[in-house]
């Protein structure tokens, strides 16, 4: 096929054959990209079988419905999307008054879960080895102050590691009467699963007549 540069008017003699498949499409018709060898400059050389058989009868039918599909996709939205947007922004705002009316009672519901998550993995914290003395080194005459020591250990039985706020000290005298209670932290505030972690914790009471009891509980 002999062809002419459209610039200079340079001339080609080129095998069909040799050419890359056409690029391009029904709408800006086939055809390849040509450079010019003399003037460097580019043009478009239109695939004159392909373009005749996109324009023939029996192509009609492609033409029509590419058409077709260029209407739809110009085509303004409906009623009926309309009307869908205004149930999907009813339904949000809806839920968001829902959701803010109820807002209380959800975040209870939320702390509920975790302590009642937090008090199971506690359940599987054991005290061992509780133990208390008693200094009257501080006892006097007009004075009945006493220091008690608390010492023990908490095993983790739980496979997973579990969240230790510390322990909470009561003493109660005879009659069931607290007589005085503190709180410790103890370690960094998580207890490793199968560690045991000592503690041991120390304060100055006015020792009641009678029996003490110690109780010893875990955070």
């Amino acid at each position: 096929m002999k062809i002419e540069c459209p610039y200079c008017g340079c001339g080609y003699d080129i095998n069909m054959d040799s050419l890359p498949k056409p690029m391009g499409d029904i709408r800006l018709g086939y055809g390849w990209w040509l450079r010019c060898c003399k003037c460097q400059k580019k043009w478009w050389l239109k695939n004159t079988y392909i373009q005749s058989m996109v324009n023939s009868p029996l192509k009609a039918d492609v033409s029509d419905k590419i058409n077709k599909l260029s209407k739809l996709k110009n085509k303004p939205k409906t009623k009926k999307f309309k009307l869908k947007y205004i149930l999907l922004c009813t339904l949000i705002i809806v839920g968001g008054g829902i959701g803010f009316y109820y807002k209380d009672t959800f975040k209870s519901y939320i702390v509920h879960k975790i302590e009642k998550l937090f008090s199971n993995m506690a359940s599987h914290l054991k005290m061992l080895n509780v133990q208390y003395f008693i200094d009257k080194s501080l006892t006097s005459s007009d004075s009945d102050t006493v220091s008690i020591t608390i010492n023990g250990n908490i095993l983790n039985e739980d496979r997973n590691v579990v969240k230790l706020k510390g322990i909470r000290v009561t003493i109660y005298n005879e009659d069931g009467n607290n007589i005085s209670s503190w709180e410790q932290a103890i370690g960094s505030g998580y207890i490793m699963s199968g560690e045991t972690l000592e503690f041991s914790t120390k304060k100055d009471i006015k020792l009641p007549e009678g029996q003490i009891r110690v109780d010893v509980s875990i955070l």
